[in-house]
């Protein structure tokens, strides 16, 4: 993680040794509420504009959390769902302090998630349920006519960026894997890989492909033999890209 921020160009990284050992659980590091304290903190002395990013971790295993528990039961099951009320409190906690802050009319928040997980429901690994994950745009720099609008189209966790960069009339050329998923097209798409398969989703449906036994597991109604074709060229192409790097 750390290379791939450096790699990125950061200028400053707020990392784990920066807090102290009573501030972190006993795995990942600092717990949620204390990295939104230090985020507010130091976007305070922060020159504008700035482009920060935060990344939590009380919602991943162990699930340990600081404060007392919202929903009974000491299974796996609970302790997620108690981790990721407590990372929702966590930021709910953050957003309302933020409005507060003089920055906060002209930045925009992105919420997202890196990954989903297999809980609550104990979704099979490559079920597009384990998949699906939220994003939000939200903050001071949003126009009030688009605030509440909900965009139902198909997309990837890798269309964030060129869909943010189409808002500030930057160009999205060098990223080929992303799109601007304000921006109409003809046949939206979604595609997710997981260890030896791949799940491709169009407006037609969802196809799930096994890449060890190489054939389709799952392919919903109406979909055609093409989208097929369209989730191996990508996972060719997109792969033989990452190698070439």
């Amino acid at each position: 993680m750390k290379s791939y921020i450096v790699t990125a160009g950061y200028d400053k990284l707020t990392e784990r040794d920066d807090f102290l050992k009573s501030q972190q659980n006993s795995k990942w590091g600092a717990h949620d509420h204390i990295v939104f304290d230090r985020v507010l903190q130091d976007l305070n002395s922060q020159p504008q504009p700035f482009f920060s990013t935060i990344f939590t971790l009380s919602s991943h295993e162990p699930f340990e959390i600081p404060i007392a528990r919202k929903f009974k039961g000491t299974d796996e099951t609970a302790l997620f769902r108690n981790s990721v009320y407590y990372t929702d409190w966590a930021l709910g906690r953050f957003l309302q302090e933020a409005r507060r802050q003089p920055w906060y009319d002209n930045t925009l928040l992105v919420l997202a998630a890196d990954h989903g997980h297999q809980l609550p429901g104990d979704n099979s690994v490559e079920d597009p349920a384990k998949f699906r994950i939220p994003l939000v745009l939200a903050g001071g720099a949003l126009r009030p006519e688009v605030r509440g609008r909900v965009v139902s189209d198909l997309g990837s966790q890798t269309d964030v960026v060129a869909t943010l960069l189409a808002q500030l009339h930057l160009p999205t050329t060098p990223y080929r894997w992303s799109r601007d998923l304000l921006r109409p097209v003809r046949q939206p798409s979604a595609f997710y890989c997981y260890t030896d398969g791949f799940g491709f989703a169009t407006p037609a449906g969802l196809l799930l492909f096994d890449n060890v036994s190489r054939r389709e597991i799952r392919r919903d109604t109406g979909v055609p033999t093409s989208q097929l074709q369209q989730g191996q060229a990508y996972e060719q192409l997109t792969y033989a890209d990452y190698l070439a790097k």
